[in-house]
Parts: structure tokens; C-alpha cells; sequence
């Protein structure tokens, strides 16, 4: 009769009183890989990863290293005519046809051999020129290896990991319209020698050119990101399989448990810790299609930073294109605070570094770094870029390493449910940035220079720390902290979900 029951309850019967001795899958059947042309896959992927990654992703090492190397080969191409138009000294820029093409490189193998006959052998050099390829071809075996979290589908951890390193070979397709784009821009400005242009033009130009290459940027990312997102092939993995109950709570097996009981370890009610139990959703996945989803991203912050509750509440074996969704608004909240504070603070250091412009240090020589123009405000680029880029690194950093925690000390062998949980507790990441952006104001000019000659301590009667030292000094400690802190609660968050049913 329990063996009845137990059945009853796992087809869904509102009958069954008591636990089922297997769960059901928590993926539907996958869809069935299809076979991608090798043209379309190499001129198209950068444009619709979501359609075409999957698909690629499933396929065969050769064919993705295939698309690798010829995407890297027609870039080049691509790029020559700009390399033999710059090129001097060795005639490559009078080159016209298959004789000049024969003289230029034996002008090249000539000069080179004259030059290696004065110097002497460098096994430095050697390794660093045999060395370059095999340790490219590395760094992208290790970005697809870093990026695993992202291709998380259900599958087996060696299956998503084969299939991130495809994807990250495939993403490197996206140098053939990047050097495209390099091509046209060199021989549009080089159109332009000789005139002047109007410096409202130039700064056009240059601002459309910086978007350009940020939009390329972008798209380099959602390719590693979205391009292995979902898996396609056959139903293997963990997300596939049916499982046994356990209590949410502590892992005890609930199998053949009446619903109305309790477990016997730690008490919690065995309808808890299934569907329709205490894993409904949090207010972000009851009002995430609402009015009101912005004020419920906000709320969500500090509620994930004041404690492990939430991931009580959340289901990690399903919804994970929600939770992408909660990290990519964490994502802009942190990136829009971060320049905000940039810009309240790009006023009040222009006027104390003029304020302190030609200023003495004891009366020795003055701060020149002041009487730079604008040189906090050129330094404004690359600080803002690193707002947008540090949240992306660090997440996928800190993901990477708590989905190989999770599988090696709690046992959570699908990915997605690590995945899932790292998304939700990316607000983490907040007092992680808040620190950096400190670190970088205080270090970079002209406040770093102005710390680092107006203010010196003497230690231990012979050592000699400058104010810009104790600043890096300061940053080298709390970031680690914020590191620390971030990865400590993440840990709760794992264990708080290492057992869940839904």
C-alpha cells in the first residue's frame, strides 16, 4: 500500500498521504542538437549566440577550433592591408604584386639574419616566441573553464565544461568584424591627412569610435555568457535523472514520510521541503514582470546583505534565466552608483587640486602632477570602464570557484543550483566595489602624487611610508576583507540550498 501511495504521489495524485520514494526530473528533455554550416556559424554567431551557441557548443573540439582558426586567419587578412601600409624598413608598404610580395620577405629573412649574427642567444626570447601560441590557445582553454557557471544546464560537470571551452573558441569569431572595423577606421582617417578638422568633429569621431569598440566589447561578453547558456544533446546529468527526497533543512531522507509529519532530525515539516513549501519565491519573483520590480530589485540588496533568509525561500533547481535576470540588475545598480560617485567627486578633486596647484613639500620643490590640465579628468575613462568591467569579473570569479566548492564539499553536482544561488547573492559585491572605487580615487593622480609627497611616516626608526603607500596599504587589507566576507556568506548560501527539493 505504501509502495501505491509513494507511486500515486510521484504521478501527482492528491490522494498520496505520504512521500514518494523519487522525485522528477527538475529539467525538462532537453532539445536535440542541430547541425550548424561552418560559414554561417563563423560569420554569424557574434550576432545571435543565443540561436546558434547551444548548437555549436554541442558539436565536436574540431570544429570549434576549426571556426578558431579561421576566424584568427582571415582577421589577419583583414588587417594585412593596414600592417603593409604602416610598415617601413622593409619595403612591404611598395608591395604591388607576387615578385615585390617574394622581395620584401627576403629583405625581412636578409635583415634578420644580419641583426642575430651581433647579438647573442636569449633562451628567453626563444621560449617567449615558440611559447606565444600554445600559451593562447591555454588562456582560452582557461577563460571556457572560467566560465563554466554560465553554461550550467543540468549536465554533468565535465559535459558543461567541454561545452564552455567550445563556446569560448567560437567566441573568438568576433575578430573577424572587429578587425573589419579596425581596417575601415584606419584608411577613413588616413583619408583625412592633411585637413583640418573642427575639434567638435574630432571629439565626435573619437567618442563614436570609443562606443563602437565598448558595443563590441559588450557583445565579446554576452557571446561567453549566452553562447553556451543552454544544453542540447541527450538527457544525461544530474537535472535529468529523478532523485530522492531529502529534508531542506538537514538532508534526512523523507521517503515514505507522511505529509503531515515532521522530520525526525531537525523538525522542519515534511511539506516544507517539497513543491508548494516554504521554496515559493522571493518578492522579486512575484514582481518581477510588475511596476514595482525596481523598488523590489533595490529591497532585495540589503535584504540578501543582511543575511542567508532569502536563499531559504528561492528555488535553485529551476528558473535560472530569473535569477541571470536579478544579477544583471545588481549589475547596473552597482555600475550606475559607482559612476555616480565618480561624478560627485570629479568637482570636488578639480577644485582642491587647483586649490593645491603649485604647492611646496617643506618648501622644496612644487607638486607639478597639479599644474597637469584636466588629468583627473582624463583619468575618468579608464575608471569608469573599470566600474563596468570589475562586477562582471568578480562575479564570474567568485561563481567559478563556489560552483567547485559546492560540488567538492556539499555534493550539489548540478551546477545550476550554485549558479542560481551566486546570482541571487551577487549584492555581495557591493562593499567589494565600494573599496576598489575608493582605492582607485585615492591612488591615481592627483591625489595619489599629492599623498605620496606631502605626507611621510618614519616606522621602526628606518623604514619610510608615504601617504600613498598607506593608502595601497589600506586597500590591500580591506579588499581582501570584502573578498572574504563575500565568500563566507556565500558558503551559507550554499548550505542553505545544498539539500533543497524544488
Amino acid at each position: 500500500m505504501r509502495t501505491q501511495e509513494a507511486a500515486a504521489a510521484l504521478a501527482g495524485d492528491e490522494v498520496a498521504t505520504f512521500v514518494a520514494p523519487l522525485l522528477p526530473p527538475t529539467a525538462p528533455t532537453p532539445e536535440r542538437p542541430r547541425r550548424i554550416g561552418f560559414i554561417r556559424a563563423l560569420f554569424l554567431f557574434w550576432l545571435l549566440p543565443k540561436r546558434y551557441g547551444p548548437h555549436l557548443a554541442a558539436g565536436s573540439f574540431r570544429r570549434a577550433f576549426a571556426g578558431h582558426v579561421v576566424a584568427v586567419f582571415l582577421a589577419a587578412v583583414i588587417c594585412a592591408p593596414v600592417m603593409m601600409d604602416s610598415a617601413e624598413g622593409w619595403g612591404l608598404d611598395e608591395v604591388r604584386g607576387l615578385h615585390d610580395l617574394r622581395m620584401a620577405v627576403a629583405t625581412f629573412l636578409l635583415y634578420s639574419a644580419a641583426a642575430s649574427g651581433g647579438t647573442g642567444w636569449s633562451w628567453f626570447s626563444a621560449l617567449t616566441i615558440l611559447g606565444t601560441v600554445p600559451l593562447l590557445e591555454l588562456a582560452i582553454v582557461l577563460l571556457g573553464t572560467a566560465m563554466m557557471p554560465f553554461a550550467a544546464g543540468g549536465d554533468s560537470a565535465w559535459s558543461v565544461w567541454k561545452r564552455s571551452v567550445k563556446n569560448a573558441y567560437w567566441a573568438t569569431t568576433i575578430v573577424i568584424p572587429v578587425s573589419a572595423y579596425g581596417t575601415t577606421v584606419y584608411f577613413i582617417s588616413e583619408g583625412y591627412d592633411g585637413y583640418s578638422q573642427p575639434e567638435s568633429v574630432e571629439f565626435t569621431a573619437v567618442i563614436v569610435m570609443l562606443l563602437i569598440l565598448a558595443a563590441f566589447a559588450f557583445l565579446l561578453v554576452r557571446l561567453l555568457i549566452v553562447g553556451a547558456h543552454e544544453y542540447v544533446g541527450d538527457a544525461h546529468g544530474p537535472a535529468f535523472s529523478p532523485r530522492e527526497p531529502h529534508c531542506d533543512e538537514c538532508g534526512y531522507l523523507i521517503i515514505g514520510l507522511p505529509y503531515e509529519a515532521r522530520c525526525p532530525e531537525c523538525g522542519l515539516s515534511v511539506r516544507e521541503s517539497l513543491p508548494g513549501g516554504r521554496r515559493g519565491g522571493t518578492d522579486w519573483h512575484e514582481r518581477r514582470f510588475s511596476a514595482r520590480w525596481f523598488k523590489t530589485l533595490v529591497r532585495m540588496q540589503g535584504t540578501v546583505l543582511r543575511g542567508v533568509e532569502p536563499f531559504r525561500q528561492i528555488p535553485v533547481h529551476a528558473g535560472i534565466g530569473m535569477a541571470r535576470g536579478f544579477w544583471w540588475g545588481t549589475w547596473l545598480l552597482v555600475s550606475v552608483a559607482q559612476l555616480a560617485l565618480l561624478r560627485l567627486a570629479m568637482p570636488c578633486i578639480s577644485a582642491w587640486a587647483e586649490l593645491k596647484d603649485g604647492a611646496t613639500v617643506g618648501g622644496v620643490a612644487p607638486i607639478t602632477y597639479m599644474s597637469m590640465p584636466g588629468i583627473f579628468e582624463a583619468a575618468m575613462g579608464p575608471i569608469a570602464l573599470a566600474c563596468l568591467a570589475a562586477p562582471l569579473v568578480f562575479q564570474a570569479g567568485m561563481t567559478f570557484a563556489a560552483c567547485i566548492w559546492a560540488q567538492w564539499r556539499y555534493g550539489v553536482r548540478d551546477y545550476r543550483v550554485s549558479a542560481i544561488t551566486c546570482y541571487y547573492a551577487s549584492p555581495l559585491i557591493w562593499p567589494v566595489m565600494l573599496v576598489s572605487l575608493a582605492g582607485a580615487v585615492f591612488a591615481m593622480p592627483p591625489v595619489g602624487p599629492w599623498l605620496e609627497y606631502s605626507y611621510s611616516w618614519t616606522l621602526w626608526g628606518a623604514t619610510s611610508v608615504d601617504g600613498w603607500e598607506v593608502v595601497v596599504l589600506a586597500l590591500l587589507i580591506t579588499l581582501p576583507a570584502t573578498l572574504l566576507f563575500w565568500w563566507l556568506r556565500l558558503l551559507k548560501a550554499l548550505r542553505a540550498v545544498r539539500f533543497a527539493n524544488v
